[in-house]
């Protein structure tokens, strides 16, 4: 534990010396805001925001996973700190971190102490992060200091209606269903700090789609045939009960996955598996490796790292069918305007039956068939294939009441509403 601390305070002294160096350097130019970016597991909207302030910004990343530390690397990030380097404790128990963590009853708070000590040394001017628990509670010690929520998915289900939300200065939306819904929901009087600036993660679908040629290429990566449809399936990892693959009445989780993959095949088509990363046990589970071999089926996390969000923009393009749940990557797969079908889920966020009025999106705006039986699921993609057309005016209506201006230029408002609201904050 010594070891620990003395690890933990060597590198906030090393990063309040880079950052009080950089600020002395920038004594005569006109002063940029320091920001720091919080990865708890994904890049989604971080990302995007950071290619527009990267130039605007003195920028910092703050990580605890290694494969978002890799991904922020890979395109060119600098001044991160991936904080599983300086956790002796969660390096050396690994993959067993949760199941122990009931015999380390302090370690989650002391992660969270921790990770706010590393941002703390930056000494931020704002601190961006699109995941809500981890920082809800983050009172910075500089009054000055703005915390900016981006969430990393629109999904239907709870996730970015929260009352811990409310906990951020400044929280942007992908549209106004989401800003008059937190409105309503919690009797807000001032909504200043919500602001609706579109969805970053579609900015590229529409500004930079596939060509035909792309989309064959990257099917071969992925040693799929580039003359057939592609139908994926990505379920969200707790839409059922036991964090299953499918509902309970779609029979044995083993036989109702081969069942499945059997009938993809008969179609001609290629099957993608998308898990979520939260779905770990399934992704290890033998005997469906075994089964998606057998049928060729594409398991995609087994094509990429297992944190997934950097491969949206690939799952997304080579998918002409999607079917999934709740998920939020049905929201950016609309986008595309191509068929989605959705099994009805069971169980919300927490395992309990769902409500309907408190999820995030309501249950009319699934624009596609709600199926819940295996010959329904089958019969509806067989539907898809020969008609991918049917439900097109209702993919086009629902995405204009989820979304603010599909145009492509999400990310550049969304960074711009953040400088601005940082800079009306100050003045203040």
């Amino acid at each position: 534990m010594h070891a620990q601390n003395n690890l933990i305070v060597t590198l906030i002294s090393s990063l309040r010396f880079q950052v009080l160096s950089k600020r002395c350097i920038d004594v005569n130019r006109e002063s940029k805001p320091t920001i720091v970016f919080y990865a708890a597991h994904s890049t989604s909207l971080l990302l995007e925001c950071w290619d527009f302030l990267k130039d605007r910004a003195e920028c910092y990343w703050v990580t605890p996973h290694p494969n978002v530390y890799a991904e922020l690397k890979s395109v060119g990030c600098q001044n991160i700190v991936n904080e599983q380097q300086f956790d002796l404790v969660r390096a050396f128990i690994g993959k067993s971190f949760r199941k122990i963590n009931s015999f380390l009853p302090d370690a989650h708070e002391r992660y969270v102490r921790n990770t706010i000590q590393i941002i703390e040394s930056v000494d931020p001017d704002i601190v961006i992060t699109n995941t809500v628990y981890l920082l809800k509670k983050y009172i910075p010690n500089n009054p000055r200091t703005i915390k900016v929520q981006l969430f990393h998915s629109v999904p239907y289900k709870t996730h970015i209606i929260l009352p811990e939300a409310l906990d951020y200065d400044l929280i942007l939306l992908p549209g106004e269903y989401h800003r008059k819904t937190f409105i309503d929901r919690f009797n807000l009087k001032d909504a200043t700090k919500l602001q609706s600036v579109g969805w970053p993660r579609t900015d590229k679908l529409i500004t930079q789609p596939l060509s035909d040629d792309q989309k064959k290429s990257l099917l071969k990566q992925y040693n799929l045939d580039p003359e057939l449809q592609t139908v994926s399936y990505a379920p969200t990892w707790n839409a059922f009960y036991d964090k299953g693959l499918f509902p309970r009445s779609f029979g044995h989780l083993a036989k109702a996955f081969e069942d499945f993959c059997r009938e993809m095949m008969k179609l001609n088509i290629n099957l993608v598996i998308r898990l979520h990363p939260g779905s770990h046990k399934l992704i290890e589970k033998e005997n469906l490796n075994s089964i998606a071999r057998k049928y060729n089926v594409c398991l995609f996390y087994k094509k990429q790292i297992t944190h997934l969000d950097n491969t949206v923009y690939d799952f997304l393009s080579i998918t002409d069918i999607l079917v999934s749940d709740m998920s939020g990557i049905i929201t950016d797969f609309m986008v595309l305007n191509r068929p989605i079908i959705y099994i009805e889920p069971e169980v919300d966020s927490e395992g309990k039956k769902i409500d309907w009025d408190i999820n995030d999106l309501p249950k009319d705006f699934r624009a596609g068939p709600v199926v819940d039986s295996m010959d329904d699921l089958i019969s509806s993609v067989k539907q898809a294939l020969e008609d991918p057309y049917k439900y097109k005016l209702k993919r086009e209506e629902t995405l204009k009441k989820i979304f603010y201006k599909l145009d492509g230029f999400s990310s550049e408002r969304a960074a711009n509403a953040i400088l601005q609201y940082y800079r009306n904050f100050t003045r203040q």
